[in-house]
């Protein structure tokens, strides 16, 4: 017989990650659409906009309105520690709740996520819309939950002993999954200084970049137009938007698709901007269709100007393209964001300052660009040899630490801390000086990219 129990679901505090910046935290908001779609009564919280310094407050009071029987939270490893906040201070609340954890964290990391949050009862590995409402389910029903796939089960003596239930296949289709939850976790007030409404159109990437571990899982797969632009509908309708963001990991490597979204979002004569990959198979049409369009920005991920780097990062792309696709972008007008990573096993010093010489040198068809380290997330390729070679010997220490530097470069320790410590900061803080000039009357620093 059911036991219909009163869920909550929490989305973490991010008020330190670029994400927030960039794109609308979703992952959590998608489960919690489902759920509620499948009739599951649903709670939400969203650290982000709770009181500052009152979470636990926020949380005891809904938890013990509500009766919650459930909590469950996720995000990406960079989320560790307020995942870890939140799921602890739910016990603390009420020691008999079920907790569960998902997102990249536990999707690229089940077990690690598991010893570093003791306080999470259950993992849900992968795309967590089908997977939660199938757990929800059981929960209430109490039945087995070895029988539902895509979870790591703490084992009910504690400890670090777990059960892994069959791995669930990527087969959520995209175009039948309802709308983020952005009502239930207030994601617009996140943004409410900000005229961009951020929405995603595809799920993962279909590349293989050894830095990258894809948010969306390994399948890419892109969503049909009609469903996006309904979406869009409803965020002009429901929160006013003026601007769109396109926050995929990759809009679309199809030119028709691109060309078929700028045919219409023209109409509704609103500015949008876009994550592409570069590419040598992009014509001048492209980028004056979208600038026409009303895009206004595109970034792209360019990580190197050395071929032989960019051939060890798998990118698929080389130093032509990136120059290719940099030039026809900016003569259609569009503002250029790229960034740059360093540390690659391929990485020399003679490659770091070819690649910091080239953008100092580029700088025209750059508005912005950022140069980085490497950092090795796990679910990565470089991640995954660190590991197996060694250079990462405790992968829980690891992410408790929240991912340090790993030098895995073709640097000595010594290049790679002027790398780090030395280099990047210095070209850093020389590429914002020249994209500012003093006014000369006021002395005032005016923002001049490009």
């Amino acid at each position: 017989m059911s036991n219909e129990k009163n869920i909550l679901i929490c989305l973490p505090g991010l008020e330190n990650s670029p994400v927030l910046r960039i794109i609308a935290p979703v992952g959590v908001a998608y489960v919690s659409a489902s759920l509620k779609q499948g009739g599951h009564s649903v709670y939400t919280f969203n650290a982000n906009i709770a009181q500052r310094g009152a979470l636990i407050e926020e949380l005891g009071r809904i938890i013990s309105d509500n009766d919650i029987s459930i909590v469950g939270c996720g995000g990406l490893v960079t989320d560790y520690r307020q995942i870890k906040l939140i799921i602890d201070t739910a016990k603390a609340i009420r020691p008999d709740i079920v907790t569960f954890i998902g997102g990249g964290l536990v999707t690229y990391s089940p077990a690690e996520a598991m010893n570093l949050i003791p306080n999470a009862d259950i993992g849900v590995i992968g795309e967590g819309e089908i997977t939660v409402c199938e757990l929800a389910k059981a929960l209430e029903n109490g039945s087995d939950l070895r029988f539902v796939e895509g979870l790591i089960l703490r084992s009910k003596a504690g400890g670090d002993a777990y059960t892994y239930t069959r791995r669930r296949s990527e087969a959520v289709d995209v175009d039948a999954v309802p709308w983020p939850d952005y009502d239930g976790f207030g994601l617009f007030d996140i943004y409410k200084d900000s005229p961009y409404g951020a929405i995603t159109t595809s799920r993962s990437c279909p590349y293989s970049c050894t830095f990258c571990a894809p948010s969306g899982g390994a399948s890419y797969r892109q969503r049909r137009l009609d469903g996006i632009f309904a979406e869009i509908d409803h965020l002009i309708e429901r929160y006013h938007i003026r601007k769109l963001s396109l926050s995929d990991e990759l809009f679309s490597s199809d030119l028709e698709r691109i060309f078929s979204f700028c045919e219409r979002i023209k109409p509704y004569g609103m500015s949008w901007r876009v994550f592409l990959r570069a590419s040598g198979k992009y014509t001048p049409k492209l980028f004056e269709t979208m600038q026409k369009s009303g895009c206004e920005s595109v970034y792209f991920g360019l990580e190197s100007a050395d071929d032989g780097v960019l051939r060890s990062m798998r990118k698929g792309i080389t130093l032509s393209d990136i120059e290719h696709t940099l030039k026809l972008t900016k003569n259609a007008g569009l503002h250029t964001t790229g960034a740059f990573i360093f540390g690659d096993p391929a990485e020399t010093m003679d490659t770091v300052r070819k690649s910091i010489d080239w953008v100092f040198a580029n700088r025209d068809n750059l508005d912005w660009v950022a140069l980085e380290p490497i950092i090795l997330y796990p679910g990565s390729k470089l991640y995954n040899d660190a590991v197996k070679s060694g250079k990462i010997q405790d992968p829980d220490e690891f992410i408790r630490r929240g991912c340090p530097l790993v030098n895995v470069s073709g640097l000595s320790d010594d290049e790679y801390r002027r790398l780090i410590c030395e280099i990047l900061p210095n070209a850093n803080k020389k590429l914002i000086e020249d994209a500012f000039w003093t006014h000369t009357l006021t002395g005032k620093k005016i923002w001049m990219p490009g």
